[in-house]
């Protein structure tokens, strides 16, 4: 079948018994970070989106209303939907929305949990990949925050460690799952932050982290980035049951 001008060229496969909505703009979206979908390319009608993808047309139009709803298909009347403009935050917001539901901020250890995970990772592909300059950068950040006075500086030098390891990682889907969540990150670390002690454990985590990954060990440098989400956790969830407020009253 010959494609109308602009329609985008592309490979479906069929979903069959996953969750059909779901499952439809995850492989939309996979699409388009493949760059199988570009901006500007007329999507397949719904008729032949739904034979592709081997759902319904109902599914295919709830597919596509999500996707117009977060900017990544604009529908234009007479002409059918196209990918818009993208750019990294468009691409974010729908793991941003589910990990909003998923991971409240409220749920400290949901969110510990989450980045205990992830970013041992992290460290681990960090320590094979890190260049001298993000060490040293990591060196000036640690003395930053052996120096910080109050929460706030303690919780800006500690981010800016965790982003440099990050990125030094260098897997732009880890990355891209650890900036999705960004929001749910500095809320849990607003709390965490200021459970007293907490300083003094993050400065001294940090420097076993910076020290492992100077060596460029990658099973120490994900241990000891293991070990202080962990006792950041621990630390936390000590003190909210020692401050722990009375349950309201009924009525």
């Amino acid at each position: 079948m010959q494609r109308p001008s602009g329609q985008a060229n592309t490979r479906f496969s069929p979903i069959g018994n996953l969750s059909t909505t779901v499952a439809a703009i995850a492989q939309i979206e996979a699409l388009i970070r493949r760059g199988e979908l570009r901006p500007g390319d007329r999507m397949p009608p719904e008729r032949e989106l739904a034979e592709l993808l081997g759902v319904s047309r109902p599914t295919v139009r709830e597919a596509l209303r999500a996707l117009s709803i977060l900017g990544i298909v604009r529908s234009r009347h007479g002409s059918g939907n196209y990918l818009g403009s993208l750019d990294e935050q468009a691409l974010h917001e729908p793991l941003r929305w589910l990990l909003t539901l998923s991971l409240p901020a409220q749920d400290v250890n949901a969110v510990l949990e989450f980045r205990t995970v992830l970013e041992s990772g992290l460290a681990r592909l960090a320590a094979e990949r890190i260049s001298d300059d993000a060490l040293e950068r990591l060196r000036d950040l640690l003395a930053e925050l052996e120096a910080a006075k109050s929460d706030e500086e303690v919780l800006r030098a500690d981010m800016k460690m965790h982003a440099v390891i990050a990125e030094e990682a260098n897997n732009p889907m880890l990355l891209w799952m650890l900036n999705a969540a960004v929001e749910l990150n500095v809320a849990a670390r607003s709390r965490t932050v200021r459970v007293p002690g907490v300083k003094g454990k993050v400065a001294a985590d940090q420097r076993a982290i910076v020290e492992a990954l100077e060596k460029r060990d990658g099973n120490e440098a994900a241990e000891a980035m293991w070990r202080h989400l962990k006792r950041i956790s621990t630390a936390y969830n000590e003190y909210s049951r020692q401050h722990a407020e009375p349950a309201p009253a009924p009525g």
